[in-house]
């Protein structure tokens, strides 16, 4: 009998409620011992509340929580590297390399979490390999009308992946993250819908709250005109001075106005192209100015400095009261405007793919 008490013992432990303990048992391939990670909310406002130091390759960070909550892992030392995962009750694996790669798992949340990335990085594959065929050297005419369908399909297969994993986890957490984090490549009709049919829990928290009230304020005047010139209201740059858009644009032949603020991960998922797109055109004349909604001075400042934001930056630190909001009818963000040296707005609201299409035929050859 005594085996049986010692099977029933055991069995009580493992079918016992999960404590509210979480860890993140961490593999940091690549680097130093003393290198530091730092662990942050999911919109990175405040100082991080985790912080864990490298040692044999290995790290360990350990705290309570009674939820799962969206959290960035990052290091100030390689700026790129800024991790997604979910804190929540449970032992959380996380295999870090130099280069950003990441496997995640351990928790359902993170488990999910890993196979959503995984698939969305093999559709994002194909958008970049269709653009690049898209934007290579001088194709001819017809080529070019190919590659430009072939992009526009690849981006269509993008969004209804994000739609369909949307669609399926649209009661728990990895539906709020891709809302929050990938809703901008949806219309606002499809985001306003997915947002109504969250569980009041996750419909409740700022981000959605934010997104709800900035869509629903920006319906109506989808069908209005809009900007068509720069205000002159003067901005501080990170340096303490300041200077005013107008005065900025008129320094290159066209430029890309970013609205974006250092909380916004979707902002930097969409850095490469942009950073691509400055290196390749910026001595044609191309100009880029980022527009930060931010509040907080530090937090604004830091993020350019950790994610390399090498281009003008300016902000009012207003947040989303910034008078900007209304001048350009900024929705959500990211949010890209064109505008030429004269303060002329071209184009407003468009995606990363517009932009690099816009960016070609006005100044490549």
């Amino acid at each position: 009998m005594m085996w049986l008490v010692a099977m029933l013992s055991v069995w009580s432990c493992q079918t016992q409620q999960p404590s509210d303990n979480y860890s993140i048992e961490g593999e940091a391939e690549g680097f130093a011992d003393g290198d530091t990670l730092y662990l942050s909310d999911v919109n990175g406002r405040d100082l991080p509340f985790e912080m864990a130091v490298v040692e044999n390759g290995k790290f360990n960070i350990s705290g309570i929580t009674d939820s799962s909550q969206f959290c960035i892992l990052y290091s100030q030392k390689q700026g790129h590297l800024q991790i997604p995962l979910f804190i929540e009750p449970g032992k959380i694996l996380l295999h870090l390399t130099p280069d950003g790669e990441s496997v995640l798992g351990g928790t359902e949340n993170n488990e999910k979490l890993q196979a959503y990335n995984d698939s969305l990085q093999l559709y994002e594959e194909q958008v970049i390999e269709s653009r690049d065929a898209l934007y290579g050297s001088a194709p001819t005419r017809m080529a070019y009308k190919e590659a430009s369908r072939q992009a526009e399909e690849e981006t269509e297969r993008l969004n209804a992946y994000l739609a369909r994993c949307l669609e399926d986890n649209i009661n728990n957490e990895l539906g709020y993250y891709i809302l929050v984090n990938e809703g901008h490549s949806l219309s606002a009709e499809q985001r306003l819908s997915f947002i109504h049919q969250l569980p009041a829990r996750l419909r409740e928290r700022p981000e959605i709250v934010e997104m709800e009230k900035s869509l629903t304020t920006a319906a109506p005047q989808e069908a209005t005109v809009g900007p068509t010139e720069l205000t002159a209201t003067v901005l501080s740059l990170p340096d303490d001075g300041s200077t005013t858009l107008p005065e900025e644009v008129s320094k290159h032949s066209i430029t890309i106005i970013q609205f974006w603020a250092s909380w916004n991960t979707p902002y930097f998922r969409e850095l490469a192209e942009l950073k691509r797109l400055y290196r390749r055109y910026g001595d044609m004349g191309l100009g880029m100015i980022g527009v930060s909604l931010d509040n907080d001075d530090k937090a604004w400042r830091s993020s350019i400095d950790k994610n390399g934001l090498s281009w003008t930056q300016v902000s009012d630190l207003k947040g989303w009261e910034s008078e900007l909001i209304n001048a350009y009818q900024v929705g959500s963000l990211p949010y890209y405007m064109i505008v030429d040296r004269t303060g002329k707005i071209l184009a407003t609201g468009i995606t990363v793919e517009d932009i690099s299409n816009e960016v070609r035929q006005a100044l490549q050859p």
